[in-house]
């Protein structure tokens, strides 16, 4: 969560600004005596090195390509300057709102960007908690003592920021770094006052000398600011993962922490400077504070109080398997994990595990591969690396192909139990009754092709719950369905993974007819080069009265049982619907189906 100050942004641009001003200051001291007091006798010192100073940083801002966080910080430092010209630079927060403002006038959604957020709030926690230390500030003589005071507002300065951006870095990544405080004071500095000077310095002089200057220097610069970093990481208890916090925790933590910041001002000024300082806190924060706080409890609370039930996530991994069964009793089973052939997009990590700590999931109970196949098994491997992981199951067939070595060393390495299973073994995993129904010790395969032989070899798996099955086919043809059908296996199921994306060689009117479910469920990319799923497949369990849902469509599927049955729900039914500017009369209806939304997500998801 760091790497961020090595971009041309912020850090950047400040260090430009400081370099600049400070050159500019100095050159006006170099000038004879009686120019520089002619000069100064119209214009202060400090605010001729500020208007200097704003072209090299606009030249550099544009020079980097003008991107939005560069240009924002580039209006950021604009302010700042401006308001030293212009005798304003201890109104640090109305500066800041200025800028918020300029950034918004022509790009109001720039409000919901995740970038805008962190830059702004990150920003306003430090001019509060600086303006708050220059007013308490006494001064005193005594070098140790004045160290203590820096030191003291470098790590105010790291909570501050840290406490204020936390819920938005849970929202938006689902975590929090309770090392951040700690390393923010070490690598920060180190990146502002070595890696990025070096490298400014080496890219300005590159033009002219025809090669890459202080190259080795930048490398250890750099090479070291990643050891930090990864030392930092790799403490204990450095990261948690959690579920993102909802829109009222949001909300009620925001008016909690600017209620107690209200609060913590009135009293150390109150405490310091006695004589400036009102008696007491104001009212309204007091009675904020105690409000926020009370409905914090009941946020975090009221989710304690919910009957738990089972439910089926079919996640949207592009042409991939990954779903999550999170049983009433506590059970949680991850079937496959999705994955490219080329690796270049891993769904395990940018998908599916977002999604598990969105859930609260922290343990795997049972991990399934299907089969060997990249889009079920790399996804897999990676999640193996990131959860803990009770138990893996697979066939323990084609374990050469490609990738398997990596699936088999991640397993090695967590120290998972593994087990290789095949037809008729059963197990329970606290209320989960889990069948293994193919493939057979002797499976008799006719299949020429290896792909479509390897596809054939799936695990075939029926969980059972209280009151509803689901059968997962993982990818297998009309050959396995046809020894599923021959064996005697019982295949009735309510939720069917349909087989290998929907394809026409799978899914035969006389399995669909012996699983009869009342839901199936296709995994599938939308525009695959597959052409999956054949419109014959869908046809057929559509003539039989089942329900498709496909991922292509409809995001992510969530089977959830009721007493009344399944319920299903769409990750397509839960997006926001933008207001259309043009249609007024629309607003009302729009902005009420959008709440709804929320609060299905927020309270029934």
């Amino acid at each position: 969560g760091v790497t961020h100050i090595l971009s041309i942004s912020g850090s950047h641009l400040g260090l430009v600004a400081v370099l600049s001003f400070w050159l500019f200051r100095n050159i006006l001291f170099l000038l004879p005596e009686r120019t520089y007091h002619r000069i100064t006798l119209s214009l202060d010192p400090r605010k001729a090195a500020a208007i200097a100073t704003a072209v090299p940083v606009a030249f550099y801002a544009l020079l980097a390509g003008a991107e939005v966080a560069t240009m924002r910080s580039l209006i950021m430092i604009l302010i700042g300057l401006s308001a030293l010209v212009l005798d304003r630079e201890h109104r640090l927060l109305p500066a800041l709102a200025l800028a918020a403002l300029i950034t918004l006038l022509p790009d109001p959604q720039a409000l919901f960007d995740i970038s805008f957020q962190l830059s702004y709030l990150s920003v306003a926690a430090i001019l509060f908690v600086v303006s708050t230390g220059n007013l308490i500030d006494r001064g005193t003589d005594r070098w140790y003592i004045r160290l203590a005071q820096s030191g003291a507002m470098l790590l105010a300065v790291s909570v501050a920021t840290a406490v204020v951006t936390g819920p938005l870095v849970a929202l938006y990544f689902h975590q929090i770094s309770f090392i951040g405080v700690v390393a923010n004071m070490v690598v920060v500095p180190f990146a502002g006052a070595v890696v990025v000077p070096l490298g400014l310095l080496s890219g300005i002089l590159s033009p002219f000398l025809g090669t890459l200057p202080l190259a080795g220097p930048v490398q250890w610069a750099a090479d070291f600011f990643v050891s930090q970093v990864t030392f930092f990481a790799g403490l204990p208890g450095a990261m948690a993962h959690l579920r993102a916090p909802g829109m009222l925790f949001v909300a009620a933590y925001a008016a909690m922490i600017a209620a107690a910041a209200v609060s913590l001002r009135a009293w150390l000024l109150r405490k310091y400077r006695p004589l400036d300082a009102p008696g007491r806190v104001p009212e309204i924060a007091r009675w904020t504070l105690a409000l926020s706080t009370l409905l914090l409890l009941a946020v975090l609370l009221v989710p304690l109080f919910r009957l738990p039930r089972t439910r089926v996530t079919f996640l949207d991994v592009g042409q991939g398997d990954c779903a999550l069964v999170e049983t009433a009793g506590g059970c949680r089973i991850l079937i496959d994990g999705g994955g490219t052939r080329e690796n270049r997009f891993d769904p395990g990590l940018r998908v599916a595990a977002p999604y598990l700590w969105e859930r609260g999931v922290g343990t795997i109970d049972l991990a399934v591969l299907s089969h060997p196949h990249p889009d079920h098994m790399n996804g897999l491997t990676s999640l193996i690396r990131t959860f803990p992981v009770r138990e893996v199951w697979a066939s323990g067939l084609d374990t050469d192909l490609e990738g398997y070595g990596s699936f088999s060393d991640a397993v090695v390495k967590k120290c998972v139990p593994f087990r290789s299973v095949r037809a008729g073994q059963a197990a329970q995993i606290k209320d989960a009754v889990i069948e293994v129904l193919h493939p057979p010790q002797d499976f008799p395969q006719r299949v020429r092709k290896a792909y479509a032989a390897e596809n054939d070899r799936s695990l075939v798996l029926r969980i059972r719950s209280s009151t509803v099955t689901y059968l997962f086919a993982g990818d297998i043809h009309g050959e396995a369905e046809g020894a599923l059908l021959s064996g005697g296996s019982t295949l009735g199921a309510d939720v069917i993974k349909v087989p290998h994306h929907g394809s026409k060689t799978s899914s035969t009117p006389a399995f669909i007819s012996a699983v009869h479910p009342s839901v199936a469920v296709i995994f599938v990319g939308e525009g695959n080069l597959y052409r999956h799923p054949s419109e014959e497949t869908v046809r057929r369990y559509r003539e039989a009265g089942v329900a498709v849902y496909r991922t292509d469509q409809d995001g992510a599927v969530i089977a959830r049982e009721t007493a009344e049955g399944i319920d299903m729900c769409t990750g397509a039914d839960l997006l926001l619907e933008r207001i259309d500017g043009w249609r007024p009369g629309r607003w009302g209806t729009t902005e009420r189906k959008n709440w709804k939304r929320l609060w299905i997500r927020e309270w029934e998801i």
